[in-house]
């Protein structure tokens, strides 16, 4: 099953993404966000401290979208540290896969009431896969990377993303001898696109 859509849901009269408030602009410094999500009631883990100095990201965890124990993921510009360019949301862990699409369909019908869905792939690469309803196979598609669910949207159709983009995404991590599954959430900003501009790989 396959399926492929690039569509208009909704369109926004806001200028830029927005993070539980936050608008995600040029001038958004990461340590700004932090202390506002600080102040809406994220908690920094324990490991916050040596996370930071390993990776110079920011690991923080709390409620997002009513949804609790999520893991939130500052990440700064290349080109200049003080800016944030990605948000990266791990929404936690969950092991079938109807309780993951569930979670995927409800942030993408929450996000496409506020942006406009640019594109999304759904589909299994195993057509026998797609039509069953084993819950298993489904699961074991996903560990094997069988089978993608993504969802693009940017602030508006004419921005075309020029002022960043949000990611949802259906994902399998493998790590410490075990597979772990969640939804994740990946806010990219203007700055994430200067990053990209401006990197020399040459």
């Amino acid at each position: 099953m396959f399926v492929f859509h690039i569509t208009s849901f909704a369109q926004t009269s806001q200028e830029y993404l927005t993070v539980k408030g936050i608008e995600l602009t040029l001038e958004t410094e990461i340590n700004y966000v932090l202390n506002q999500l600080l102040n809406k009631g994220f908690q920094k883990p324990d490991n916050f401290n040596q996370f930071y100095s390993e990776t110079g990201y920011y690991v923080i965890k709390g409620t997002f979208n009513n949804i609790p124990d999520c893991s939130i993921q500052l990440m700064p510009a290349q080109y200049d540290k003080t800016k944030v360019a990605i948000i990266g949301i791990k929404f936690p862990e969950k092991n079938t896969f109807n309780s993951l699409k569930e979670e995927y369909d409800f942030l993408k019908k929450s996000l496409s009431q506020k942006y406009y869905l640019h594109e999304e792939i759904e589909k299994f690469d195993n057509d026998y896969v797609a039509r069953s309803n084993s819950d298993v196979l489904k699961m074991n598609a996903l560990r094997k990377d069988e089978c993608k669910f993504c969802s693009l949207f940017w602030i508006n159709k004419e921005d075309k993303g020029g002022k960043g983009g949000i990611s949802l995404s259906i994902g399998h991590i493998y790590a410490n001898y075990s597979d772990y599954y969640s939804v994740y959430l990946v806010y990219t900003t203007p700055n994430h696109i200067i990053d990209l501009l401006t990197t020399d790989d040459l």
